[in-house]
């Protein structure tokens, strides 16, 4: 999971002009689609995880999610297989199964 966010943060984003590399991680965390991109990672990093974490975490990350799907249209089910470098740009009627 660990690889796959930080190939998400790393991929180029021609909408986001900034000067330095930090900038440009702001202004892209910013947006609906990567806070969507970082909720779907960590359900799916639950998914994966021991049943203690499940227990444990499980109820977050559905708060989370139903948040993401209420306020911004997307849904993103963490049984979905989505590799690195994953961008939503816009937000509103997404959902990826």
């Amino acid at each position: 999971m660990k690889s796959a966010f930080l190939a998400d943060l790393q991929r180029p984003h021609p909408n986001i002009q900034c000067d330095t590399e930090l900038r440009r991680i702001i202004q892209m965390w910013r947006r609906p689609g990567a806070h969507a991109v970082a909720i779907y990672r960590f359900g799916s990093w639950i998914q994966r995880s021991s049943l203690f974490i499940r227990i444990c975490l499980l109820w977050f990350y559905l708060i989370l999610e139903r948040r993401m799907r209420i306020k911004w249209g997307i849904e993103l089910n963490r049984n979905a297989r989505i590799g690195g470098g994953f961008h939503i740009d816009h937000f509103g009627g997404i959902f990826i199964g």
